[in-house]
């Protein structure tokens, strides 16, 4: 009876430690998944951003945004999940989720950042915002608040040696537009400014499918059941720079038909006026005014690589990053409205009278919406040189019959 008792007393011991040990492993396990900051991305597209816990449903995954809503996602419709390692990486990845005009969003970051105390982030956040809206009265309150928290740095005096070196001399801007653009050029522009997943109107020769062939792109016995856009979608993201070269476009992209049918007429009737930017012998800027293709995707090109400096900060004329920081809308506006007024040249007329007026509009629109947020390089044409020689091409020289 003794021994019947004791091993009964074992028995319910041994189960008290198992229980015990699972409480225990449970409690360690829920300590490890405990909700941490990370991006989710589910298999439609979507992204979702916040604190994310993989543990606390069965099958799902849990994220709680930054607004304190939550999202459940079946596990399977979870693409991938990257968890950040600091406050840097969220706020870099909450920074590139944001719209490109999101004040509010920039705002709202900024105050993140401060709650992280990370005031580096936070000014980094408000002169984003600065940069969309610089007179916006709470990024000016945050900036003076995140400027008081800003770490103090040492400035040491200068020790001016008593032979300074030799500076490098300034390179010299290229001068004014003495031709138009070459139709290799045109090509080479108008495969530049596609924007990701557009249809094209596209010739495809043969030599280029076969080269597609050969570098693995698309197998011999599926290439006639790819479509040319699709063709050179592919091309464009994954073909090698000879072989984009070698696509022919049918039609402009999005991007320069709307500056040809927008935004071109509005610089040539205001900007390009024989006694202003239109005269030959122009001695800074020169745009042409006439409608053939060349000469109207030659000013697109040479407002791409024309900038200005005014009261000391440098302006690009058209400026993708900061669209309504551009110089092109400034000096379309009378001097009396305008940020970035035309400097005061004998004769100058403003192109439209108010932000309101029909071309401003069309233009800021074309700037914010129509462009590549990153702007391709457009340093190796030069429209102030001749064009560049052709190679010489060389005819075959066969040999005589029977040698």
């Amino acid at each position: 009876m003794a021994f019947g008792l004791q091993r009964m007393n074992w028995t319910r011991l041994v189960a008290v430690a198992c229980v015990a040990g699972s409480l225990v492993a449970g409690l360690v396990h829920h300590a490890d998944a405990a909700p941490k900051p990370g991006l989710v991305k589910a298999k439609g597209g979507y992204v979702f951003q916040g604190q994310v816990d993989e543990e606390a449903i069965p099958g799902k995954v849990v994220i709680t945004q930054a607004n304190g809503q939550k999202v459940e996602l079946f596990k399977q419709a979870v693409d991938s999940i990257a968890y950040f390692n600091s406050p840097k990486e969220e706020f870099e990845a909450r920074l590139a989720n944001l719209g490109r005009q999101d004040v509010p969003g920039r705002i709202a970051l900024a105050r993140w950042a401060l709650s992280k105390n990370e005031p580096l982030l936070a000014a980094e956040a408000v002169k984003a915002g600065r940069a969309i809206d610089a007179n916006n009265a709470e990024l000016i309150a945050l900036e003076k608040q995140v400027g008081a928290l800003m770490p103090k740095v040492e400035v040491k005096p200068e020790v001016v040696p008593a032979t300074k070196p030799a500076t490098k001399p300034v390179e010299a801007v290229a001068g004014p537009a003495i031709r138009t653009l070459t139709a290799d050029e045109v090509q080479s522009v108008r495969l530049r400014e596609i924007k990701q997943g557009e249809k094209l109107r596209v010739q495809i020769s043969p030599a280029l499918r076969k080269q597609v062939i050969d570098a693995g792109l698309v197998p011999a016995n599926q290439i006639s059941k790819v479509q040319p856009p699709e063709l050179a979608s592919l091309i464009l993201s994954q073909g090698t720079p000879a072989m984009i070269s070698e696509l022919k476009l049918l039609a402009d992209p999005v991007a320069l038909n709307e500056y040809k049918m927008k935004v071109n007429k509005i610089i040539v009737s205001g900007c390009a006026a024989s006694s202003c930017h239109g005269a030959a012998d122009s001695k800074t800027l020169r745009l042409f005014t006439t409608n053939e293709e060349e000469a109207v995707l030659s000013n697109f090109v040479i407002l791409q690589r024309t900038d200005r400096t005014i009261d000391g900060v440098r302006r690009l004329m058209i400026d993708r990053a900061n669209p309504a920081n551009s110089a092109l809308l400034g000096f379309m506006l009378p001097a009396s409205i305008s940020r970035v007024p035309h400097p005061e040249v004998p004769g100058f007329k403003p192109a439209v009278k108010t932000a309101n007026d029909a071309g401003f509009v069309a233009t800021r629109d074309w700037l914010t919406n129509g462009l590549n947020v990153i702007a391709p390089s457009y340093e190796d044409i030069n429209l102030s040189q001749p064009p560049p020689a052709k190679p010489e091409v060389k005819p075959e020289v066969k040999p005589a019959p029977g040698k």
